[in-house]
């Protein structure tokens, strides 16, 4: 990694992926910590040079919550030792014991470096970061996103299932909830309400289609969940449709694109 990990990546004229990171910057910015080693490049109040303890600017006394900067010599003795008295004087006093266990910077050692402290290699990784930016929004109630995301079928229909998991397809009753349309019912029955289970399972058409392709054995319980339960159990589903020899996740996952799509 590179010596330096600024507050902000932010730029002008940035392109769209770069707009998207220096969004996320502050997230990411957590999970990069700094080795210490001479101490000439770290920053001591704004860099993670101390495990789970975050930046020490967080840990000041009120009265030095104004500090801009400090260097580590500002922390230590003329010794080139953990100042005891002046540490003290900076922070609250259950991280004082947290700085004195850490080794102090040595002038002949190189340079301080940055590591990820997500991953074992403290090597950064993407998956390692998505997974940190991603899981506040993951409900672990629901272990679906792991069977969305593994679904053998192209991205665009994994894709499809998140937003229909989440309820975020744009259905005529959705555009009427934000104000974009005054027409909430079905474009194909125009009966009922164009709700994202009614188009993918109630409506007549879409029922004509499933009837067609259901196994005996799942008839009676397929039309009775709610969304989410519809969608978990169907992409949970190990049966095997032996008329075409193709997993039903995989079958359900295509035909509710296509009822959707059409």
């Amino acid at each position: 990694m590179d010596t330096l990990c600024p507050l902000s990546i932010s730029r002008n004229n940035s392109s769209p992926l770069w707009k998207a990171m220096s969004a996320s910057w502050s997230d990411l910015r957590t999970s990069i910590a700094r080795s210490i080693r001479n101490g000439n490049l770290a920053q001591p109040l704004d860099d993670i040079w101390i495990p789970c303890l975050g930046p020490l600017r967080l840990h000041l006394k009120p009265k030095n919550i104004t500090t801009t900067s400090l260097s580590f010599s500002d922390l230590l003795d003329d010794t080139r030792q953990w100042d005891v008295t002046k540490l003290p004087a900076f922070f609250s006093e259950e991280v004082v014991p947290r700085i004195l266990s850490v080794t102090c910077p040595e002038p002949l050692d190189n340079d301080d470096c940055l590591f990820w402290h997500k991953s074992a290699k403290h090597v950064f990784e993407t998956k390692s970061a998505y997974e940190m930016i991603a899981s506040p929004y993951w409900d672990p109630k629901h272990l679906i996103w792991e069977h969305i995301w593994t679904l053998p079928v192209p991205q665009r229909i994994r894709l499809f299932f998140w937003l229909a998991f989440k309820h975020k397809l744009v259905t005529n009753h959705e555009r009427c909830r934000c104000f974009v349309s005054n027409q909430p019912l079905c474009p194909i029955c125009h009966d009922t309400t164009e709700t994202s289970l009614h188009v993918l399972r109630n409506c007549n058409t879409a029922r004509a289609v499933w009837l067609l392709v259901l196994p005996p054995s799942m008839v009676n319980n397929f039309f009775q969940s709610d969304p989410q339960d519809w969608i978990s159990a169907n992409l949970k589903s190990h049966l095997v449709v032996t008329q075409w020899s193709l997993p039903w996740k995989v079958l359900f996952a295509s035909i509710t694109w296509q009822l959707w799509k059409n």
